[in-house]
């Protein structure tokens, strides 16, 4: 209906209404199709600039046995705010499965992964992944792709047939860092640092976090590595007041001891202390008389490397035993174990205390 007003209308016009009315429809079509190309302008800008400041790729290599915190963590840090694409990366990109048992789903393949930015190597029961050509060989290009490379916990042992460890710092998980000095012995492993920063590489000793805030200052600053911290409610501990694990004297104990009663079932009561002493409390069931007990344990400490007999002392239902522990450095530790037994039930009460600290 409105279409037909309007032709009645147009055809009321005179000749000269018609052209003039031409001429303003030219207009509003020009007028329209410069309005058309500034708001294509307009929009185009924003996504040109985005397109030249792409977010860092972060890459996080996963495989069977992974450990689920060590890949985990640095994913979690990485892709607070959207501030990096982070990405996992398998040899096949199928499912793996981590050292716990969790199932987790890689983003891509070696094949078809975005060359990385960082370039990050998680630890767990890594031996197979790094017996295996395919995943040394990704490896060892993408540590020449990346501009930064992040190891957690053992993922540093991915690099050994590398060169970029040699006449570097580096750390690892305690319990493994003899080993890296063992087989890397041109590097310096540090054992008094969880975070330890050689060129491109950062090292970390542990879980990773304070590992990944190291990296993530590279990319974007110191301020938005503190924003992220506050928002994953971490308080990072000062260096000079960080106490790393390969330093805590729990590590004097004997590991053998625990083949002497059943701690599975066992009930831990204590486990406390510091660099220079620590104590352990155990209390457990067994119908084994107090010597067989004895001779349980003693064999477990006689066995125990650095671990020497000195005394002991047995009444009716007590067990004293003094011990001495040497250290590679020039402190020497007193190593002290007693049982106590009340009818089957057992008390283990532990200790080991520096004698000479340097």
């Amino acid at each position: 209906m409105c279409w037909v007003v309007i032709l009645y209308f147009n055809s009321k016009q005179s000749p000269r209404s018609r052209v003039m009315n031409g001429y303003f429809r030219n207009w509003l079509s020009l007028l329209t199709i410069i309005r058309k190309q500034v708001i294509i302008l307009f929009l185009a800008v924003p996504l040109f600039a985005f397109g030249q400041s792409a977010k860092p790729n972060v890459a996080i290599l996963v495989y069977d046995g992974v450990q689920v915190i060590d890949h985990a963590i640095p994913f979690e840090v990485f892709g607070q705010f959207s501030l990096n694409n982070v990405y996992l990366v398998s040899q096949d990109s199928l499912p793996v499965t981590t050292y716990m048992g969790m199932k987790v789903v890689p983003n891509y393949s070696f094949t078809n992964a975005p060359t990385p930015d960082v370039l990050v190597l998680p630890g767990g029961d890594a031996g197979e992944a790094q017996n295996n050509e395919e995943v040394k060989r990704w490896i060892n290009l993408m540590v020449e792709e990346s501009d930064h490379i992040l190891t957690v916990c053992t993922g540093i042992f991915f690099l050994t047939d590398n060169d970029i460890l040699s006449r570097k710092q580096v750390t690892t998980w305690y319990d493994r860092q003899e080993e890296l000095q063992r087989i890397t012995p041109d590097a310096e492993v540090v054992t008094d640092r969880v975070v330890v920063e050689s060129g491109k590489l950062v090292s970390s000793a542990g879980l990773g976090i304070d590992g990944s805030l190291r990296v993530l200052a590279r990319l974007h600053g110191e301020a938005w590595a503190e924003v992220v911290r506050l928002n994953m409610e971490h308080e990072s501990i000062p260096q000079q007041h960080h106490i790393p694990r390969a330093k805590l004297a729990d590590l004097k104990l004997p590991s053998g001891i625990y083949a002497a009663f059943p701690w599975r079932e066992a009930e831990l009561k204590s486990y406390k202390g510091d660099r220079h002493q620590w104590t352990m409390d155990w209390a457990f069931n067994s119908q084994k008389s107090l010597d067989s007990l004895i001779a349980g344990f003693k064999n477990s400490l006689y066995s125990e490397r650095g671990w020497t007999f000195v005394s002991d002392t047995t009444t009716t239902d007590e067990w004293k035993s003094n011990w001495t522990i040497e250290d590679n450095s020039d402190s020497y530790w007193k190593g002290i174990i007693r049982l106590q037994k009340h009818s089957e039930k057992i008390d283990l009460n532990m200790s080991v205390k520096a004698q000479q600290v340097n």
